[in-house]
């Protein structure tokens, strides 16, 4: 019993490891901290130059229970500090240098709990994707629903409970989250600091 408790260990502790194996190798630029859970790593398509913290976890989908989709894609120099989920079973795109704050959670799918499905002994999902634009930054603790698209340049303040969409270059705060400023959108701040070096 017990050798079979960790042969069954090993198992897991290999399948992860050659999953991150696979991931470094098909990611050289991309910087990871582990530990660091991505399932169904092939589903996972990241740009150069992306940031990955501690203790993320990243499920791709492609399950039974979400038809066999999802995904997760992050475009280059993009971030994400410790402790983020992201649910890409109705799939999850990051654009490029967008940063997520640490403890903020991303889904993609949900559970829905109308009457009708309420006395099933199964549960019946719901799926819609999420997009986070260019220039993104959203701070610590947020979550983010799906269906959401979150446009270019737009802020989401710690905390906040993303259920609508945002426009481009806003500022967005609370529960559930709502427009509170602008952005100013000139260039983006990497674009500003460069210019000001020369």
């Amino acid at each position: 019993m017990f050798l079979r408790h960790v042969y069954s260990e090993m198992r897991i502790l290999l399948k992860r490891e050659y999953e991150y194996y696979i991931l470094k190798k098909k990611n050289p630029d991309c910087e990871f901290i582990r530990p660091f859970t991505v399932v169904n790593s092939d589903r996972l398509k990241l740009g150069s130059n992306v940031k990955i913290r501690r203790n993320c976890y990243f499920h791709c989908g492609g399950y039974e229970w979400s038809g066999c989709n999802g995904y997760i894609e992050v475009g280059e120099g993009s971030w994400f500090c410790e402790n983020i989920v992201l649910y890409g079973a109705g799939g999850i795109r990051v654009g490029k240098c967008s940063g997520i704050g640490a403890g903020s959670m991303i889904f993609s799918s949900r559970d829905d709990y109308s009457r009708e499905y309420a006395l099933l002994p199964y549960i019946i999902h719901q799926f819609a994707e999420v997009v986070i634009g260019d220039y993104v930054r959203v701070f610590s603790n947020v979550i983010i629903s799906p269906g959401v698209h979150i446009g270019d340049g737009a802020v989401i303040g710690a905390g906040s409970v993303v259920t609508r969409n945002i426009p481009p270059w806003t500022i967005a705060f609370g529960v559930p989250a709502k427009i509170v400023g602008q952005r100013l959108k000139d260039m983006p701040i990497s674009e500003k600091l460069l210019s000001q070096k020369k």
